[in-house]
């Protein structure tokens, strides 16, 4: 597996431990696993358990669009 996958994995676990510090997750429900699925997948589960705002799907969306147009402008056309 890449690097990306497991710095995507500890920033879930970050974000997760942050949440129960904060108290924010009274019931302890799980979020990390969630990651493995797609991040898609991590963004709601966390917004099922905070009903606040799904801005950080947004944003990751938003990201993953950028990073593919940014991808196909600097990929060689003749390949």
């Amino acid at each position: 597996m890449n690097g990306g996958f497991w710095i995507g994995l500890l920033l879930a676990w970050a974000d997760a431990r942050n949440f129960k510090r904060s108290r924010r997750n009274p019931q302890l429900r799980t979020m990390v696993p969630f990651v493995l699925l797609t991040p898609i997948g991590y963004f709601w589960r966390r917004w099922a358990i905070t009903r606040t705002s799904l801005r950080y799907l947004f944003i990751w969306i938003g990201c993953l669009v950028f990073y593919a147009v940014v991808l196909a402008g600097l990929s060689d056309p003749q390949i």
